[in-house]
Parts: C-alpha cells; sequence; structure tokens
C-alpha cells in the first residue's frame, strides 16, 4: 500500500490492499486511520518486535493487510487470517549460458542486428 508521506487517511492510500479497506468501509461503516510501520516485522534482542507485527503486538493498530509471510514465531503474537490475494503464476527459465568476453558486446543487439554484421 502506498500513500503520501506523513497523511494517516485512506482517501491518500492507493494499490489493492488500499482498495479493498475501502470496499471493508462502506459495506461496514467503520473507519480507518494509516499507522506507519518499517518493515514487516522481526523479533529483536529483548524478545520485544519491529515493524507491523510490532504494531499489531502492542495493539497500536487492529490490522495489518499488508503481503507477509505468516511464521510460526510471528503467531505467537499476532493471529493470521486466510490469505485474500495470491498469485499462482510462477515463471521459469533455462539458466543463462556463459558468453565469452570478445562476443560479449554483441549480447545488448537483438538477433536481426547481429546477423547483419
Amino acid at each position: 500500500m502506498d500513500y503520501s508521506d506523513g497523511s494517516r487517511d485512506m482517501s491518500d492510500a492507493q494499490g489493492y490492499n488500499a482498495d479493498l479497506i475501502r470496499i471493508l468501509q462502506s459495506a461496514l461503516n467503520f473507519t480507518s486511520i494509516i499507522v506507519p510501520a518499517h518493515g514487516f516485522g522481526s523479533i529483536t534482542s529483548n524478545g520485544s518486535w519491529t515493524g507491523m507485527v510490532g504494531a499489531l503486538a502492542r495493539r497500536e493498530a487492529d490490522v495489518a493487510p499488508m503481503d507477509f509471510s505468516p511464521s510460526l514465531l510471528r503467531a505467537t503474537v499476532v493471529d493470521f487470517g486466510n490469505p485474500y490475494g495470491t498469485d499462482l503464476m510462477v515463471i521459469l527459465s533455462k539458466a543463462p549460458s556463459r558468453v565469452i568476453p570478445p562476443f560479449l558486446i554483441l549480447s545488448i543487439f537483438t538477433p536481426m542486428v547481429t546477423n547483419s554484421f
């Protein structure tokens, strides 16, 4: 979710998650504010949490509608719901072949251009 720097209003937020929150706001009649958090969250040496997980654990936020992976460690401090967005597309490709240095310059041209030499 992207939003204007310093804004805490959902009207400035952009992206799939922001659109979803606005739909829920309209259907369920609630208001919301953005609580900025840096990163998804990791545990610190003293046992506290950073990022979005930390904001949830400290009850500074009620939900974190972002795409971060649930883990057993994170699940000890927050409840994860069912995922609502998944990308089932996987792209596989052949590993690139090694290019011999004298011919490396030709790799920037399309095959049509290199055939004209």
